[in-house]
């Protein structure tokens, strides 16, 4: 019902009194008596009526629907995708987006809508669903609107960030380069576009082991970035933290702890405490002090991270289940064997019930668990690493 009063312009002239007033629209829908279930949340119409309505409209008239409804749903944007706080109304939306044949449409403002729902996808742990649309939006609009389509492009940007999140660096490779040569070409080096696939790009070749390379590139991203974006802006930000991952990487873990703890006040500062971005920082924070040696610190941090991240992303969310693998580890390297054994079972049971058996992570966290438990030697109770003298 409230997407339906989103934008009365956008339907016929003779609806437009009746979306305006939600009084007018409630009544109007109970004129519909049985053929729908009418309730404070919505019109819910049976698939066999549905069916028999569109078949007896002419194309023109399903054309003109799909139109209305399509302005409707644009007008109806959640806002940032990357925000947590916008995932319940896109989990709202997506549906009737889905619904509006998002290959084929003229509408610029719902691709635009579509590819915020690709990114939702993406930053909500929803990699398989994102990886669907973005792989069917960028075979439609490819035909329909070109390879160098804006639209086409950030269609290839996310199928390659998905790529990525699957653990297919070897085809966002090759995905990701094409979209950089292309934005690069129609775009220029310095939009905001470009910068994303050349930091895309970065993250990449970083992942498939060319460290030193992909450390030159995200600092080039950096500075054009600053100098078109500002050093608030949040993409800015995202190369910062990228950059001192890998400083980590290279073994210089005092420099990534700095980095990162500046990092946090200023995502703290702009983006807020409950941010995702804000949570990943405190996630890389916690990780390299642990790496520098600071174990109580890290698990401590750790611990904290995730009551916030099981708060705000939930438990399935593939940075939670990340986050009881980080404490998982290093619990196991303090030696608290039971508290480490607990959270990568906990880790494991999801993994199954989300991945399968089959899956990498899951794989992965059952190795982390056969180790903790090889450390136990078979006792069940508490252990704090040690030994009892006999």
């Amino acid at each position: 019902m409230t997407l339906l009063g989103a934008a009365p312009d956008a339907v016929a002239d003779s609806l437009r009194p009746v979306v305006a007033s939600p009084m007018r629209l409630y009544q109007t829908a109970t004129r519909l008596g049985d053929l729908v279930r009418l309730s404070q949340r919505g019109i819910q119409v049976h698939r066999l009526v549905q069916t028999l309505v569109l078949s007896q409209l002419a194309a023109s008239s399903r054309d003109e629907l799909r139109r209305q409804a399509g302005g409707l749903v644009a007008a109806s944007h959640p806002g940032e995708p990357a925000s947590a706080s916008t995932w319940p109304a896109w989990s709202t939306l997506l549906p009737h987006l889905l619904a509006l044949e998002l290959g084929e449409t003229d509408d610029r403002q719902l691709r635009d809508a579509a590819c915020d729902a690709m990114l939702y996808l993406l930053y909500s742990g929803n990699t398989d669903a994102g990886f669907r649309l973005a792989r069917h939006l960028f075979d439609q609009w490819r035909q329909k609107l070109g390879p160098d389509d804006p639209h086409t492009l950030t269609a290839a940007s996310e199928l390659a960030h998905a790529y990525h999140n699957q653990g297919r660096d070897r085809e966002a490779l090759d995905l990701t380069e094409d979209t950089l040569t292309r934005r690069q070409r129609t775009l220029g080096p310095d939009d905001p576009a470009t910068l994303r696939s050349a930091s895309d790009y970065s993250i990449v070749i970083a992942s498939l082991g060319r460290l030193a390379e992909g450390i030159d590139r995200a600092k080039d991203v950096l500075a054009r970035r600053i100098k078109v974006l500002g050093g608030e802006h949040r993409d800015t930000l995202i190369t910062r933290g990228q950059i001192a991952s890998w400083k980590g990487e290279t073994g210089d873990h005092q420099t990534a702890i700095t980095a990162y703890e500046e990092l946090l006040t200023d995502r703290l500062r702009i983006l807020g405490p409950d941010h995702p971005d804000t949570l990943t920082t405190r996630a890389n924070l916690a990780s390299w002090k642990g790496e520098a040696g600071d174990h109580h610190t890290a698990i401590t941090a750790f611990e904290e991270l995730l009551t916030d991240q099981l708060r705000i992303l939930g438990p399935n969310h593939p940075d939670t289940l990340k986050g009881r693998g980080n404490l998982a580890h290093a619990l196991l390297v303090r030696g608290a064997l039971l508290a480490a054994r607990a959270q990568a079972t906990a880790k494991l049971e999801a993994e199954r019930r989300l991945f399968g058996l089959g899956d990498r992570r899951t794989q992965e966290t059952q190795k982390l668990l056969n180790e903790i438990k090889r450390r136990m030697g078979g006792r069940s109770g508490p252990s704090n690493g040690r030994r009892k003298k006999r």
